[in-house]
């Protein structure tokens, strides 16, 4: 049986290393962009949503509502570095700037959402700012990158 099963992942191996060497290198790179697309979304999935703190009654009192009033500098910078891949790679695989932006503050104000749900976490619209702001930076490298080199 360990061999069957084990010959059925080399098979599937030799299939999709035939299949990526067979595309050109356009369809690599696009192949690549997009794998990069689902690895940042599994991983905002594993940080974005508090799955240890989860509750299912939000949380209204720790909404915060004012930007910029708190949060270390820190953090704010981390906030915005983790969206500037979602802007390059999705700008790169020929998304529109505006659809990008778009969907970067989708994703970034589903997070805060979610985070009302959180015991540990705290929704805040500086977050939705600082998040949108990583997604415009990283479409603003991409289509600077472009520019350079077409």
């Amino acid at each position: 049986m360990r061999i069957a099963i084990g010959s059925r992942v080399i098979a599937h191996r030799r299939v999709l290393s035939d299949l990526f060497c067979s595309l050109d290198l356009v369809n690599q790179w696009c192949v690549m962009m997009r794998l990069a697309l689902a690895c940042w979304l599994c991983l905002w999935a594993l940080i974005g949503f508090p799955w240890r703190s989860f509750q299912w009654t939000p949380s209204f009192r720790r909404l915060q509502l004012l930007p910029l009033m708190e949060g270390s500098l820190r953090g704010q910078l981390l906030n915005v570095l983790a969206f500037v891949p979602l802007g390059i790679i999705a700008t790169r695989l020929g998304w529109r700037p505006r659809t990008v932006i778009v969907v970067g503050f989708a994703v970034s104000l589903l997070t805060e959402f979610l985070q009302l749900f959180s015991t540990r976490r705290y929704p805040s619209t500086t977050d939705l700012i600082l998040n949108t702001t990583g997604v415009l930076l990283g479409v603003a490298i991409a289509v600077a990158v472009a520019k350079t080199n077409p």
